[in-house]
């Protein structure tokens, strides 16, 4: 192209070459040639500019994810904050249950405390069917899952385990201070209550300083419909269904259960924190083997495994046996939440739509940690008992398992794959 130097020159060989083509016509399509080049070239620019543009919008000239990294690390850490506050309370409404039956609401039925609860559990997950897609569009601080998917792709399933352990953590942590504080202080309930939430406001800041979107946000329609035409993200929504239904029960009914064995009320809440000590384990580990052994097998090894010792819960009678039990109940639940999350990373397919993807899939499946909890305390109000309880929760969680092996099919490894 012609510069700011060149341009006279550049009219003079046009107004020339132009008299020439008025003696000699056989050279129009030379000079058209000469002179169009920069018209060409201009052109090209252009569109580089604009593909450019299109890339820096959509986020393709970003690259992968890094799959770690300083920033990666600390949103991960600060999402696990998160979950540390809000599951981590979710999951100690065991020791709640105890409280309130035998408090402010002693003579009501389990299964309307544990309305209270279930309600609590259903809004937080169902928030990220509204939460994801604002994610997706405007970044920031929305869901703390949808954040860490788009820092991590081969280390994701670890990712997301070190993430949803912090509910755990929390689960550790949060009973056994609430049970000191209600059962052996004069600080009464709200006092209780109000420590916990001096205790969560340095993390949730915390988070809300590292947990940062990775890619610009996405334009398209609020939700994505279409992705319930992926077989895959279907069948992984109903196996999460039903393994909701179970995963709830031993943490809302664990405390409860021992006391009517015979165990101290302070010692009986801890074995909530035992419950979720080992659920660390079961979302760390597991998801870190996601990576490696398939997405889908772990989720579907959890819901089997869960199923299995959940039936058991009756057969546990012995202060012994009932730690013993908390352990394994702890670590085979503990595989659900970050299996159903790292298989739902397979249905991405575009990190951009990881928020949307997600907070629908979760925010869908928990419908029956809504209805889940009541049931099971109706099955307990009915009977008086547990057994009942617990093997229709088992069943329920069993069915998951198996829906999560059929979802194995509509990938392109199969049944016998490593999804």
């Amino acid at each position: 192209m012609c510069d700011d130097r060149s341009s006279t020159h550049c009219n003079e060989d046009v107004a020339s070459d132009h008299l020439n083509t008025t003696t000699q016509p056989s050279n129009t399509s030379k000079v058209a040639s000469k002179y169009h080049q920069p018209c060409f070239a201009l052109n090209y620019e252009w569109q580089n500019e604009v593909a450019t543009l299109k890339s820096v919008q959509d986020g393709s000239n970003l690259g992968p994810p890094p799959d770690g990294g300083i920033k990666a690390w600390l949103a991960a850490a600060g999402a696990a904050c998160i979950f540390f506050s809000a599951l981590g309370f979710a999951n100690s409404f065991g020791v709640f249950v105890e409280y309130y039956l035998s408090h402010q609401l002693k003579g009501q039925s389990p299964d309307k405390v544990a309305w209270i609860g279930s309600v609590a559990v259903f809004t937080q997950f169902a928030a990220g069917a509204v939460g994801g897609p604002l994610f997706d569009r405007y970044g920031a601080w929305f869901p703390a899952m949808a954040a860490v998917t788009q820092y991590f792709d081969k280390k994701a399933g670890a990712a997301l385990g070190l993430v949803i352990s912090g509910s755990s953590i929390g689960g550790v942590v949060i009973p056994i201070a609430l049970s000191k504080m209600l059962n052996s202080t004069n600080l009464g309930f709200g006092w209780s209550i109000r420590i916990i939430g001096f205790l969560l406001i340095p993390l949730l800041s915390f988070s809300c300083i590292t947990v940062r979107s990775r890619l610009p946000p996405r334009k398209s329609a609020f939700l994505l419909p279409a992705a319930f035409k992926d077989r895959t993200y279907c069948m992984v929504i109903a196996a999460l269904f039903f393994m909701f239904i179970e995963m709830f029960a031993p943490l809302f009914y664990m405390p409860t259960y021992a006391v009517k064995r015979g165990m101290d009320a302070t010692l009986a809440s801890y074995l909530l924190a035992i419950v979720n000590g080992a659920s660390t384990f079961g979302r760390v580990v597991p998801g870190a083997l996601a990576d490696k052994f398939g997405r889908l097998n772990v989720f579907m090894f959890g819901g089997i495994a869960s199923g299995v010792v959940v039936c058991c819960m009756n057969e546990a009678k012995s202060t012994t046996a009932l730690v013993v039990y908390a352990v394994l109940v702890g670590f085979t639940t503990g595989t659900i939440i970050s299996g159903g999350t790292t298989a739902f990373t397979l249905c991405i397919k575009s990190p951009q739509e990881s928020g949307t993807i997600l907070g629908m899939g979760i925010g869908l499946s928990s419908i029956s940690a809504l209805i889940g909890p009541p049931a099971n305390g109706a099955f307990v109000q009915h009977y008086g008992g547990f057994a009942q309880m617990s093997i229709f929760s088992g069943v329920m969680c069993l069915v998951g398992g198996f829906i999560a092996f059929a979802a194995k099919s509509t990938t392109p490894h199969g049944l016998s794959g490593r999804t």
